[in-house]
């Protein structure tokens, strides 16, 4: 966006009131002299444009240019979810029928938690494999027609659909912590999964493990060059949707010494979609997820290094 100062802050501000608008969606969103063009801005670099239709609608005459664009990409976006959805199942069954164990991660469980699954866009599926099934992986994906598309990481290879949508197939998780404790802790989530329902090799996490995961996934990118607000909504959809018991998940973040971080983030959430009062950190916090975009920049990566 082109805004700066006091119009750009104030834009802002209406973003994230349509932002709670969308994970609180029986609250109605009040703006104060909104641009449309400058607030969308911001919601496309932080892959959430799809979650500002639902309380757009509530603002804004279906004749509306905007609201009509918008209305278009909602379809899209409720055809692309549709289409990955399938993928997904097809993937799920030839995985039970090859008897390889796979976790699906983060948007794949997120996704179903939020008022419409396609207000959450999920630019790539995210599976765990075990590292010693990779070669079995391959020949299944490949039999579906998938594309072998490159090793994104020396633990992660990336496939293409025949849909033309990305999957990335984790053999190892341990890269995604940040100290020695979430290390370890992503290390051991295949093992910490029990199969679903109707499945012996199809897994899922429990809600306050995979919440614990998406938490240090977050931390990981906040350290490393920033971490956007598509991140921030989802630990927040997460946290009420699954009714974590706070007692319980202060032990397991205290064991991972991610307690206080946790509690700042809830402080920002809350002041965020929940009128809770905000102290300086806590719009500092919220201003640097705000200038991160999805997953930080490279002039904030370098910023984050020094």
């Amino acid at each position: 966006t082109l805004l700066g100062g006091k119009a750009l802050e104030l834009q802002k501000r209406n973003f994230i009131a349509l932002l709670r608008g969308a994970v609180c969606p029986h609250t109605q969103p009040v703006l104060e002299e909104p641009d449309y063009s400058a607030i969308l801005s911001l919601a496309e670099g932080h892959s959430v444009t799809g979650l500002l239709y639902p309380p757009l609608k509530k603002l804004l005459p279906m004749t509306d240019p905007i609201l009509r664009e918008m209305k278009k990409r909602s379809f899209t976006a409720a055809t692309r979810e549709s289409l990955q959805n399938k993928e997904l199942q097809s993937i799920f069954a030839a995985f039970e029928e090859a008897r390889i164990s796979v976790l699906p991660l983060k948007g794949c469980e997120i996704k179903s938690l939020y008022p419409y699954p396609e207000l959450r866009f999920m630019s790539d599926a995210d599976l765990l494999v075990r590292e010693e099934t990779e070669g079995s992986v391959r020949k299944v994906l490949e039999a579906l027609g998938f594309v072998f598309h490159k090793v994104d990481a020396a633990d992660t290879d990336v496939y293409v659909s025949p849909l033309g949508l990305n999957y990335e197939i984790h053999k190892s998780l341990e890269g995604e912590g940040f100290h020695e404790a979430s290390r370890e802790f992503s290390k051991g989530l295949m093992d910490r999964a029990p199969c679903r329902e109707g499945f012996s090799y199809v897994r899922r996490l429990p809600p306050l493990e995979h919440y614990v995961y998406i938490l240090i996934h977050f931390i990981k990118h906040f350290i490393y060059g920033g971490v956007g607000v598509r991140q921030l909504t989802d630990l927040y959809v997460c946290y009420g949707a699954w009714s974590l018991e706070d007692s319980v998940l202060e032990q397991r973040l205290r064991e991972l010494d991610l307690w206080e971080f946790h509690k700042q983030l809830k402080k920002l959430w809350e002041s965020w979609f929940e009128d809770a009062p905000w102290d300086d950190f806590t719009q500092e916090l919220g201003e640097y997820i705000l200038g991160s975009g999805v997953f930080g920049n490279e002039s904030q990566r370098a910023t984050d290094r020094i």
